[in-house]
């Protein structure tokens, strides 16, 4: 038997590249881009994906393996389509020994077939970028799946639009009289926690987490993880706009956002400057909402719910009005509060909103032009949603 190969388990392999997966694009200019990275040494291999702007790295353990290292660049996707097949079964990567670019791959699937195998070309793993330079200091320790937790709390609030780049991603800030928070805006919604670190070296920074990064670390496994500066490796060179997050066997080095993130203390409304508060649970609202938008959906436009004090009752309405169908009104049982005034909502945003939101719900009016403020029990929260015309 050749001593260059390594057998490893299906599911394990698998899972390792759904992370990697997840960081190679689909279509490549460069075909390199559409390859994962297989390191064999010292009985571990590892795999590698990268798109430029984050390079991943996990760690498996073999079940069985040769005494040679090597290295190749195989494709990820077919890779990984591969290892789904296996299930928990064994599959088993072994070089040819007289071309490098060229593997076999074959499942042990003996109780089902014969023979499981697949004859692949690669490429030499000379020419694999990453993402250059050094770890640098400790920036902060996030345990129990803490940094995913905190994450999901503001990643809806994130815009895709590009013309306003730099709102791609999460802010990061860490440091200064307002403490550790995470921040995501659109410029229709905003998302803003506040949290208190586990352990931290005390640096401050604000910094952008692309969006590509945060549903990575959404995804991944290991609740542990240790987030590090990144500095240049040439001399007399300042550090890189990027960090690296160590996560045991995962590790991860993501080019941060370029770009100066918006003041959001400056659009969020002071307590005192609020006027009149809506009071009621969540799920009653979220209710109130979908049913008030059945008519809009098959509509293109016509998402816009308005919030108006019910003159038969007094009590809070939430109505919706559509160019093709005509209007619906939901009619809710909570009373209408002292100096509110009617102002209106995109439907989809408010949706996502809610769905962030439990418990009773706090909406804060300064009047029909100003950014809504909604608070719920997790005093961690501030959501704030621009209002539409009604």
């Amino acid at each position: 038997m050749d001593e260059r190969y390594v057998r490893i388990d299906g599911t394990q392999l698998s899972e390792a590249l759904q992370l990697c997966t997840y960081v190679v694009e689909k279509r490549n200019t460069y075909p390199i881009l559409a390859m994962v990275k297989l390191d064999y040494h010292d009985a571990v291999l590892t795999l590698t994906a990268t798109d430029l702007d984050i390079d991943l790295s996990v760690v498996c353990a073999p079940i069985g393996c040769g005494t040679a290292d090597w290295t190749i660049c195989l494709p990820a996707h077919p890779l990984a389509s591969i290892a789904r097949l296996a299930g928990s079964n064994g599959v088993v990567i072994r070089p040819n020994p007289s071309d490098a670019t060229k593997v076999q791959v074959s499942l042990d699937q003996g109780d089902l077939f014969q023979e499981v195998s697949y004859d692949i070309d690669g490429l030499a793993s000379d020419s694999f970028p990453d993402i250059r330079g050094k770890r640098g200091e400790l920036i902060e320790i996030f345990g129990n799946g803490r940094m995913a937790e905190l994450l999901r709390r503001v990643s809806w609030a994130m815009s895709t639009e590009e013309t306003r780049y730099y709102l791609n991603g999460v802010a990061w800030q860490v440091g200064g009289p307002l403490g550790r928070r995470l921040a995501a805006t659109d410029g229709h919604r905003l998302a803003l926690c506040s949290y208190d670190p586990i352990d931290t070296a005390g640096q401050q920074l604000t910094r952008i987490l692309p969006i590509k990064l945060v549903g990575l670390l959404e995804r991944l496994p290991m609740p542990n993880l240790n987030v590090f500066d990144v500095l240049s490796d040439a001399p007399g060179r300042a550090g890189l706009n990027a960090i690296e997050i160590d996560a045991g066997k995962v590790t991860i080095r993501a080019k941060l956002v370029e770009g100066t993130y918006p003041d959001i203390d400056r659009v969020i409304p002071k307590p005192s400057n609020h006027v009149a508060r809506f009071e009621l649970p969540a799920d009653r609202l979220a209710g109130a909402v979908d049913r008030a938008l059945v008519l809009a959906e098959s509509t293109k436009g016509g998402k816009m719910i308005s919030f108006s004090r019910d003159e038969a009752t007094g009590l809070i309405a939430v109505a919706n009005m559509t160019l093709d169908y005509g209007a619906s009104k939901v009619v809710t049982p909570f009373a209408w509060p002292e100096g509110g005034v009617t102002f209106g909502a995109n439907g989809r945003y408010l949706r996502d909103v809610l769905k962030s939101c439990a418990g009773k719900l706090q909406i804060k009016q300064i009047d029909a032009a100003a950014p809504i403020t909604i608070l719920d029990e997790d005093g961690t929260m501030v959501r704030l949603l621009m209002p539409m015309r009604v």
